[in-house]
C-alpha cells in the first residue's frame, strides 16, 4: 500500500512538474491559423507526453438557439455519435476503439460537479488518443462533426435520456437555484436559458430542427479547434487543415454576444420546495478574464470561499456546502457565491455571507492570505490541467473569450503580481454588497 501511496505521489509532482514553468517545463511550440472558411486552429507541441488531445469548440450555445428550442445544443452534441453518413453508431464506437480514442461530449449527470466544463456560453468535444493514431483521429473526429447522419431511432433514445435527466434535476435544490440564478442575472438574455431545456421545448424537437442547428453550431466560422500534442505542430497543422479545410461556410448571420450589465439593486427571488434543505447562489457580472482587474477577482474570491468554508462551515456548522468564485463568458465575468444550509438556518447563514463579504471589502486580506490564496488557486489550476484534454480546453477557451490562447503561461505571473490593495480595491468594488441576485430553493 505505501509502495502505491508513493507511486501516485511520484506520478502526481511529475504531472504537475510538467505544467509548471518554473520547474523547468519543456519548451512549448504554439501555433494558430484561421483557415480561409474562418475555422480556429490552435496548435501546442511539448515532448511531455505522447498523448494527442483535442478539444473542438462551438460558440454562442445558448445564443444561436431558436426560439422555443432550449436545449437543442445539447440535444445536437448527444447525437453526433449516433451515427453518420458513412458510420453506423455501432460502427463508429469500434472505429474510435480501433483509434484509442475518447470522446466527451456532455458532463455526466450522475459525477457530482462534473458540469463545470459546461456552459451556456459553448458547446464542446474532448479528444484523447495517443500520437500514433493521431491522423486516423482527427479524420474520424471529422466524420463526427461534418457528416452526423441523425438517425430517427436515436433520436427518441436521446430524447427519453435527456427527459430522464431532467426528471432528476427537478428535485435538486443545487441545480433549481443554480438556474433560478441565471434566470434572474442575465433576464431577457440568451443566457438565461437552461442548457438543457424543458420536458416542452426537447419534446418539441425533430430530427430538421437538429440537422439545421447542427450547421449553425459546428461550421467552420463558429468553431475553435484545440490540439496539444508531441508531434511537430505543422505537421499537426496539416493534419486539421486536410480534414476541414473543404468545410463551407453556413452562410448564418450570427448575433453578438450579449453583454449583461451588473445590477443595481438586490434582486431577489425563492423557489419553493418540500425539501429540508435551502440552496443559496449569490452573485453578479464583473469585468471579464481578458480584464486587468480580473486576476485580482480570482484572489479575493478565493480568499473569501476559504473565509466562508472556515467560518461558516467547519467554525459554525451552517452549511454542508459553501464557496465563491469566478466564471467567465465572452466578454464579461461573474462572482458567484454559493451555499447549501439547513432551512431554519437560511437567515443565519446569509448574515454570515454578507458578513465575510463586508470585512474582506473593508479590510482586504493579509500578506499571508494573499500567498496562500495563490498557491491554492494555482495547484488547483495546475490539477484541472493535468490532462492534455483539458488543455485543449482551455487553449480553445481562453481564445474565446479573448484571453488568448497562451494565457495558461502567463496566469501565475499575473496572480503573483497582485498585491493585496489591489484585492482590497477590487473587493469593495465588485464583491456585492447591496447590488446582487440572490436566490433560494427549498423550505422557507
Amino acid at each position: 500500500m505505501k509502495k502505491l501511496t508513493m507511486s501516485i505521489i511520484v506520478l502526481t509532482i511529475a504531472g504537475i512538474m510538467a505544467f509548471t514553468p518554473m520547474w523547468g517545463e519543456a519548451q512549448n511550440i504554439y501555433k494558430k491559423e484561421v483557415l480561409p472558411n474562418g475555422l480556429t486552429v490552435l496548435i501546442k507541441s511539448n515532448p511531455d507526453s505522447k498523448v494527442f488531445a483535442a478539444c473542438v469548440l462551438s460558440k454562442g450555445r445558448s445564443v444561436i438557439e431558436p426560439p422555443m428550442k432550449t436545449g437543442i445544443s445539447e440535444f445536437v452534441n448527444r447525437m453526433l455519435t449516433k451515427g453518420t453518413e458513412n458510420y453506423s453508431g455501432a460502427e463508429l464506437s469500434r472505429k474510435m476503439d480501433m483509434h484509442g480514442m475518447q470522446l466527451t461530449l456532455y458532463d455526466n449527470p450522475y459525477i457530482p460537479y462534473d458540469d463545470r466544463y459546461t456552459t451556456r456560453s459553448f458547446a464542446f468535444i474532448k479528444m484523447e488518443t495517443i500520437d500514433e493514431y493521431a491522423d486516423g483521429a482527427i479524420e474520424l473526429l471529422a466524420e463526427i462533426i461534418r457528416r452526423p447522419a441523425f438517425p430517427e431511432n436515436k433520436i427518441e433514445e436521446v430524447r427519453g435520456q435527456i427527459m430522464g435527466i431532467l426528471g432528476m434535476n427537478s428535485g435538486s435544490t443545487y441545480k433549481n437555484a443554480r438556474d433560478l440564478f441565471y434566470k434572474e442575472l442575465f433576464h431577457d438574455t440568451p443566457y438565461e436559458k437552461t442548457i438543457l431545456g424543458n420536458p416542452r421545448t426537447i419534446g418539441m424537437i425533430n430530427r430538421d430542427d437538429l440537422v439545421q442547428h447542427h450547421k449553425k453550431m459546428y461550421a467552420p466560422e463558429n468553431m475553435v479547434i484545440a490540439v496539444v500534442t508531441n508531434l511537430p505542430t505543422e505537421r499537426c497543422y496539416e493534419m486539421i487543415s486536410t480534414a476541414f479545410s473543404d468545410m463551407e461556410k453556413s452562410g448564418f448571420d450570427y448575433p453578438e454576444y450579449p453583454k449583461p450589465s451588473p445590477v443595481k439593486a438586490t434582486v431577489k427571488s425563492h423557489q419553493q420546495m418540500d425539501k429540508d434543505q435551502v440552496y443559496i447562489y449569490m452573485g453578479n457580472i464583473t469585468p471579464g478574464i481578458a480584464d486587468p482587474d480580473f486576476p485580482a477577482l480570482q484572489i479575493a474570491s478565493a480568499a473569501l470561499s476559504t473565509r466562508l468554508k472556515l467560518e461558516l462551515r467547519e467554525e459554525e456548522g451552517l452549511a454542508y456546502s459553501v464557496g465563491s468564485g469566478m466564471g467567465a463568458y465572452p466578454g464579461f465575468g461573474m462572482f458567484l457565491c454559493t451555499m447549501g444550509t439547513g432551512y431554519k438556518n437560511l437567515d443565519k447563514a446569509l448574515n454570515g455571507i454578507k458578513g465575510e463579504i463586508s470585512k474582506i471589502r473593508a479590510e482586504g486580506i493579509t500578506s499571508e492570505e494573499r500567498i496562500n490564496t495563490t498557491n491554492n488557486l494555482w495547484g488547483s489550476m495546475l490539477t484541472r490541467n493535468l490532462t492534455r484534454a483539458n488543455q485543449a480546453y482551455y487553449m480553445a477557451v481562453y481564445e474565446y473569450y479573448g484571453a488568448g490562447y497562451q494565457h495558461w503561461d502567463e496566469l501565475i505571473n499575473d496572480l503573483r503580481a497582485v498585491t493585496t490593495r489591489e484585492v482590497q480595491l477590487v473587493a469593495e468594488k465588485y464583491l456585492p454588497e447591496d447590488n446582487y441576485v440572490l436566490t433560494t430553493v427549498g423550505k422557507k
